[in-house]
């Protein structure tokens, strides 16, 4: 049977506008994805700082509550009485005194934090062999190596040791914990706990534990995943927290 040409014309019209719908269609997942990308770097950005400055202003008091509710998740079986022997008061945390901050605060903080401390005459430092005034403990090996480069504004005098596990054997590590003065210590809490452990990294000159709050692209901090808040509260109970009891260590949570 024959089409007349006004009913071949409609087809044609009908068929075009189907594979319109259709492209249509196939095309609205592309642009949905695109959307939630663009959505989701923002998001990312947001979380990781780029572009602002990472953590508002915390008071001390602010950094003990999130220190304490902090160290009651890594130890859920302490009561309060034991608790309260490990945890610092109130007074053993570093003020903040910014409206914001972000790494490139730090250099002049640990300046200012560290400033009653006398300078060595001998080899020009003011750390001892193995022994930093100054811990900052991160998330992990790419955030330590940002702190560090943040960190070269201290100058040549100030020598950063860094101990993360990633691209860096431990013998390494322990070879310069034994031959350097190191004023700044720079690692992951694994590492850090390890190499104490061990008796290569000490704490007789410590002055400063300073906690990178910086939070990864899921909105993890050094103390929100499970493993790094472990070896972190270990490292503090085992060797850092007899010396914020004595008043010889302050904390700081940036």
């Amino acid at each position: 049977m024959r089409i007349r040409g006004g009913s071949k014309r409609e087809a044609i019209e009908r068929l075009r506008a189907l594979r319109e719908r259709t492209l249509s269609r196939e095309a609205t997942p592309f642009r949905r994805r695109a959307v939630t990308s663009s959505t989701h770097n923002e998001k990312r950005s947001a979380r990781s700082g780029e572009g602002r400055a990472s953590v508002l202003h915390r008071g001390p008091s602010a950094q003990q509550a999130e220190f304490s509710r902090y160290c009651k998740l890594a130890n859920p079986l302490l009561s309060e009485i034991e608790l309260g022997d490990q945890l610092p008061k109130v007074q053993d945390f570093v003020d903040l005194d910014r409206d914001a901050w972000n790494l490139d605060d730090l250099a002049p903080f640990v300046i200012d934090s560290l400033s009653s401390v006398s300078v060595r005459k001998a080899g020009g430092g003011v750390g001892g062999v193995g022994s930093p005034l100054a811990i900052v403990v991160v998330r992990s090996a790419v955030r330590a190596l940002e702190v560090c480069r943040r960190l070269r504004a201290l100058g040549s005098r100030w020598r950063v040791a860094k101990l993360f596990a990633k691209h860096k054997k431990i013998e390494e590590q322990i070879g310069f914990l034994q031959r350097h003065r190191c004023e700044i210590a720079v690692g992951t809490p694994a590492r850090m706990a390890e190499l104490a452990g061990r008796g290569y990294l000490r704490f007789d000159e410590l002055r400063l534990l300073a906690v990178d709050m910086d939070r990864d692209v899921k909105g993890m901090s050094v103390l929100d995943l499970f493993d790094t808040r472990r070896a972190f509260f270990e490292l503090y109970g085992d060797f850092v927290c007899p010396l914020v009891k004595g008043g010889r260590v302050k904390v700081c949570m940036f």
